[in-house]
């Protein structure tokens, strides 16, 4: 059996993945199964107890007793956090997640009593327990630590964090359940060119079960990265960031995306919502980035414009190679009245990196610079036409559309936003720094 794929915890229970499994069929979403029963040999990853007879793994060390795994039962709180709504919603993604989230807490409840399982179904519930953390946390003598394994995308993870501010020490492993699950490839490091079978939802199962063992089994690695606090000119606080503030299509895709019409799709959805943001709507809005002390980035017309500490939004789409989370950079992108070349140009993201560079370079209709860390910088919209129902001006913060009278100047019809680096943070997330496929 593959050590890659094995486990043995504290109290020799074995996790496996055996060599045949059903979990049913890749190519099948039979809506006749109920998604929250599992059978045990319907399992992806299985498990055997230390009592059970047909056990064969007594000589395997015991990976639960060394200094790393102790930290699992140190934890004040472990929550395993389902987001059912992320992503796909149809009865196999709902199935998997529920597999996945009954496995972690399966594990984490066998090192720590304090182990909860939270299925949540919209954005306002994973919100208030992130104030409800937060609540516990400052209440608590020890100010102790957290664990919070969530299944969700990057939206349900600045929500979160929303709820519960900076203050608490938590720790987070991520799961990538979600559409565009940026943060997770970050983190992970996985190729941009990465291939696990011709079948989506078994490259999805193979991901989910790898990141699981390299968890479990002690590899992973807790880091800081760096926070952004988002405000209106007035210096009420809007929203947090950790990936990327974008306003011209990509905000644009993300907002007609997460209509009804559109969001049942899961990941699909922004392919099917990009013919009507390409045919239908204006986006060459005037656009100002600039910090504090007056340095101006960028001053003038843009249809996508964004400041990425990452710009790997889909599996095999890197929009901005040189944003790593620690590290980041705006783009701009001018449309000058040719709709299929602008398009053309955000199509670079899926090929290769040097050639995008060299594209970006010598293109003098895109500008696209690093961006100092600790700057403290002021990003202005203003629509162009106030009178023009097609023309967008929309805002988007890690997949979460900002209010446009919460930044909005009447007069001029300039939307504002202050974005600050925050220095001071308890929140750590979990990393494989090898990456998971290199």
């Amino acid at each position: 059996m593959n050590s890659h794929n094995l486990f043995k915890a504290i109290d020799g229970t074995v996790y496996y993945i055996p060599e045949e499994y059903s979990f049913y069929d890749f190519n099948t979403d039979d809506e006749s199964i109920d998604p929250y029963k599992i059978n045990e040999e319907e399992r992806m990853i299985r498990w055997k107890s230390a009592t059970d007879n047909n056990n064969n793994n007594s000589n395997l060390s015991n990976q639960g007793e060394d200094e790393i795994h102790k930290q699992f039962s140190k934890y004040s709180q472990i929550y395993i956090v389902n987001s059912v709504k992320a992503g796909k919603t149809s009865n196999y993604e709902l199935r998997l997640k529920n597999e996945i989230a009954s496995l972690y807490y399966d594990v984490m409840k066998r090192y720590n009593t304090k182990t909860n399982i939270i299925k949540t179904e919209s954005a306002d519930a994973i919100f208030e327990l992130g104030v409800k953390i937060k609540k516990n946390w400052k209440l608590s003598e020890k100010k102790a630590s957290t664990l919070i394994i969530i299944l969700s995308g990057d939206t349900s993870i600045s929500e979160l964090l929303n709820g519960s501010t900076l203050d608490p020490i938590l720790h987070i492993l991520t799961v990538p359940v979600g559409t565009a699950n940026a943060l997770f490839l970050k983190l992970f490091k996985l190729p941009k060119e990465i291939k696990l079978g011709e079948d989506p939802k078994q490259e999805k199962r193979q991901i989910m079960s790898d990141s699981f063992f390299r968890f479990v089994c002690g590899d992973l690695k807790l880091i800081n990265v760096p926070f952004y606090i988002i405000s209106n000119k007035q210096g009420i606080e809007l929203s947090k960031s950790i990936l990327l503030t974008t306003t011209g299509f990509h905000a644009t895709l993300l907002k007609v995306a997460s209509s009804p019409e559109y969001k049942k799709y899961g990941v699909e959805r922004f392919v099917k919502a990009s013919g009507e943001v390409i045919n239908n709507y204006k986006l060459d809005n005037n656009v100002k980035l600039y910090n504090s002390e007056g340095k101006i980035y960028y001053n003038g017309e843009s249809s996508y414009f964004g400041i990425f500490s990452t710009g790997r939004l889909e599996p095999t789409y890197d929009i901005s190679p040189k944003s790593d989370l620690k590290n980041r950079a705006f783009l701009s992108i001018k449309e000058n009245g040719d709709r299929k070349n602008f398009v053309d140009k955000i199509m670079y993201g899926y090929g290769d990196e040097k050639v995008l560079l060299e594209n970006f370079k010598k293109d003098e209709n895109i500008a696209y610079e690093n961006v100092d860390l600790q700057d403290e910088l002021y990003l202005e919209v203003t629509n162009k036409d106030p009178t023009d129902p097609k023309r967008d001006v929309s805002i988007c913060v890690d997949g979460f559309i900002l209010n446009n009278e919460d930044i909005k100047d009447t007069k001029s019809y300039t939307y504002t936003i202050k974005i600050k680096t925050e220095t001071h943070s308890n929140v750590r997330f979990y990393t494989y720094e090898k990456g998971l496929y290199n």
